[in-house]
């Protein structure tokens, strides 16, 4: 199984992995993966990552946006480890946000039984690319307490984190304004729903 590098180029685990699992009849490998987001502002500049595990292989991976939220970092931090996958694998994805747990266990039902329903679901996008990225898979969504010492999460937080202040030192106060003014416009209309974030805006 190979996990994508981030160069765009993927790199062939050939250490020992573990044991695989079934499903569908099908033999699935198993991979781990612990995500988090950061965000100064909310909307803000923001970063996400993620450190995948499959077997004795981890990779790190981080990204950032000049405008965003903290939540929306939560998804995209999902939306991108899953999609560095390049084949059905059983997945342990451990986060510390309800929003995205929550999001993808219960509420995201309701909006798909509805047609997700535009300008009435926050971050759509996001979700709809997450609900797609994780029907690939077997994913099994795991909340953990977020700065309570689990190592993994703790790592994630920190790649995050430098990312938003990479995002922040790298552009003017004026391009983050008026980035933020265009991420605000582009939000209007979009009623506020019930997201729950375990962690303080990092």
């Amino acid at each position: 199984m190979e996990i994508a590098a981030s160069s765009g180029r993927a790199k062939r685990n050939i250490l020992p992995v573990a044991p695989p699992s079934r499903y569908n009849d099908i033999i699935l490998k198993k991979v781990t993966i612990h995500t988090d987001g950061a965000c100064e502002g909310n909307p803000g500049p923001g970063g996400w990552a993620a450190i995948l595990e499959y077997g004795a292989v981890r990779k790190e991976i981080s990204g950032g946006v000049i405008a965003t939220t903290n939540n929306r970092m939560e998804l995209t931090a999902a939306l991108e480890a899953l999609n560095r996958l390049k084949e059905r694998c059983a997945v342990d994805l451990f986060t510390d946000s309800e929003y995205l747990r929550n999001g993808i266990t219960k509420w995201i039902f309701g909006w798909k039984a509805k047609g997700w329903k535009k300008g009435t679901i926050k971050n759509i996008d996001l979700w709809q690319a997450l609900d797609a990225a994780a029907s690939r898979h077997k994913v099994e969504w795991h909340w953990v307490r977020g700065h309570a010492g689990h190592p993994l999460n703790e790592r994630c937080d920190v790649l995050a984190v430098q990312e938003t202040q990479k995002f922040r030192q790298s552009h003017t106060n004026a391009e983050r304004k008026a980035a933020r003014a265009a991420f605000l416009a582009e939000r209007v209309g979009v009623p506020e729903q019930p997201e729950l974030s375990s962690s303080l805006l990092k």
